[in-house]
């Protein structure tokens, strides 16, 4: 009886580091540990696929199909791609997700991104003053919480520095009557300008705006009107300035608009240059 204990015991003890094993595994983007059945809690990498056993026998590990880094050549103005990952379904629970881009440009290795929905309610400006981009909280935070949050280390080095021009020729002259002029920066994340949005959004559908879940949760405006994709519509700051304590916003109804500083019910749309290779279906 004793034998037959022990022998019970061990094969407990087998299954139980059997299914730790499980549970662990490699991040094939970060290469650190995941414990979580779907995404790498430190870059949100999906779980590759896993293999089964059946009664035809082992079946070999297929090769994974997510986050398989794209090349020149694969990706075209007005594609999704992902990139890094935040948290936008409302459940903590299940990690954050991946963050879905629109391409707007395509330069050499690179690729001009924008976030495909509104990722999280933010104020441009907590003082209703002269600040332009530079000095703005949204910059701040963009540039320091959310590029800590949503990309690992490896992710962040693939994001190149660019250099931001905030001057009068980015800016809609008839709501900047008095020329205000910003000093240029360095950024990884950043807003688009007026001029970039008639360049890259104007006219098209990708300039609509739907909130995640998130942002939601956290009290940002929505349309009661306007649709895109079947869910209502919200609205979300530029880093152009407007007359004396504004700044740009699109609103949802797609159209360029103004708004004080230190709204904060409107949301953000992340815009970068990453490297091709660093990005994914």
């Amino acid at each position: 009886m004793k034998r037959f204990l022990s022998l019970l015991l061990v094969f407990m003890l087998l299954m139980a580091s059997a299914a730790l094993a499980d549970t662990n595994w490699n991040c094939p983007n970060c290469g650190q540990v995941g414990n979580n059945d779907n995404y790498c809690p430190h870059c949100g990498t999906r779980r590759p696929s896993q293999a089964s056993s059946t009664d035809l026998g082992n079946v070999p590990t297929p090769m994974p199909t997510e986050q398989v880094p794209l090349a020149p050549g694969e990706v075209q103005i007005g594609d999704i791609v992902t990139f890094g990952s935040y948290e936008q379904d409302g459940d903590t629970r299940n990690g954050a997700e991946p963050i879905r881009w629109i391409v707007l440009d395509i330069r050499d290795s690179g690729l001009f991104l924008i976030s495909e929905k509104g990722l999280e309610k933010a104020q441009f400006h907590s003082h209703n003053d002269k600040t332009g981009w530079a000095g703005s909280d949204v910059r701040r935070w963009l540039n320091n919480t959310f590029l800590a949050t949503a990309f690992s280390s490896s992710q962040q080095a693939a994001i190149q520095d660019t250099q931001v021009d905030n001057s009068a020729a980015q800016h809609n002259p008839d709501v900047n009557k008095a020329g205000r002029e910003g000093e240029p920066t360095t950024d990884k994340v950043f807003l688009l300008s007026y001029k970039e949005v008639l360049d890259y959004l104007m006219g098209q559908d990708r300039i609509y705006c739907v909130p995640t879940q998130t942002a939601q949760t956290h009290g940002v405006n929505k349309s009661d009107k306007t649709y895109y994709n079947g869910q209502r519509t919200t609205w979300y700051w530029l880093r152009s300035p407007a007359y004396s304590s504004n700044a740009n916003v699109v609103d949802w109804n797609g159209k360029v608009e103004t708004c004080i500083m230190s709204h904060n019910r409107g949301t953000v749309r992340p815009a970068l240059w990453v490297n091709i290779s660093a990005v994914s279906r």
